[in-house]
């Protein structure tokens, strides 16, 4: 996986596969500090709509590493957002101690997982990329970059955090995106799925495939449209394939938790104490979005 990132356009889903694991951020006087991006990156001007965050953490941290419905996702990408969040105080505490300046760079949004979509979501924000909201950053001093080679090392530092933060969980999760991902070859899922395009048609939507849907996305959002028809068309017409498919996920995820019992207790003892330690040393917070009203769009430009 790619060390911190930051999205200079707007990219309207993530793709659940068994090499993603997924590049989110975090916000600053909530979740996270400005990030960092690879030196040499000329973030240009990015359209985020804004929603609320929530900062009450779940009691049981299960769904966030095994995920079954959309709405769980949202505790996935705060937990991944928290890691990239430590991973962004990293870089910026080690570009900052050896004098320089950190470049002001594109704004932070959460990325979402396509394969578990978050119907309610998506109905209400949207498919654009969600903003976190984030004060606007002092002006740098300089405009200029720090040298390559600096932020080379500060990427490599940032991406040691990370990589040991996503240590705890990322194994277990990884293991269940596969059970999951078998879901694909189910019968009953492709049944429904079967009904997908025609269920569009009806709507005015005519397109062959999921694919050929989020295509269509694209062009809407990159010519600087409103998506907000096309959110409401799939989330109607992709619940009933996830009617048939959370219950499936939940059966599977009942298996997979007494079939790795050990590894997640291991996990619930480890996990938020590191959480804590990580919060207090880069002064970050967990955070989630939160469904709550839809947001106003935002436009925010990275110079």
């Amino acid at each position: 996986m790619a060390g911190p990132t930051r999205t200079a356009a707007v990219p309207p889903r993530t793709v659940l596969t068994l090499v993603t694991l997924i590049t989110l951020v975090a916000c600053a006087a909530g979740c996270s500090k400005p990030s960092a991006s690879p030196a040499g990156g000329d973030p240009a001007a990015a359209t985020f709509r804004a929603s609320p965050v929530t900062y009450d953490v779940p009691v049981d941290l299960t769904p966030a590493v095994l995920p079954v419905t959309g709405a769980e996702s949202r505790w996935s990408q705060g937990l991944d957002a928290f890691g990239e969040a430590v991973a962004d105080g990293e870089i910026r505490d080690c570009v900052e101690s050896r004098g320089e300046e950190m470049p002001d760079l594109a704004p932070l949004a959460f990325t979402r997982y396509m394969d578990l979509p978050d119907l309610e979501f998506i109905r209400s924000h949207g498919f654009g990329s969600t903003a976190v909201p984030v004060p606007s950053p002092e002006p740098a001093a300089s405009q200029d970059s720090p040298e390559p080679e600096l932020m080379r090392r500060c990427l490599a530092a940032g991406q040691t955090v990370l990589n040991e933060f996503r240590a705890l969980y990322g194994p277990l999760r990884m293991s269940w995106f596969k059970v999951i991902g078998s879901l694909g070859s189910d019968e009953s899922v492709a049944l429904a799925y079967r009904a997908f395009p025609s269920c569009l048609a009806q709507r005015g939507v005519q397109v062959k495939s999921e694919s050929r849907f989020f295509g269509l996305v694209d062009q809407r959002l990159a010519a600087g449209g409103t998506d907000m028809d096309l959110a409401a068309d799939y989330a109607t017409c992709m619940a009933p394939v996830e009617a048939v498919r959370e219950p499936l996920r939940e059966e599977l995820r009942t298996r997979f938790v007494t079939d790795h019992r050990q590894e997640i207790e291991e996990l619930t003892e480890k996990l938020m104490p590191r959480v804590r330690q990580l919060a207090a040393r880069y002064q970050v917070r967990l955070c989630f979005p939160a469904l709550e009203q839809a947001g106003a769009d935002v436009t925010e430009t990275a110079h």
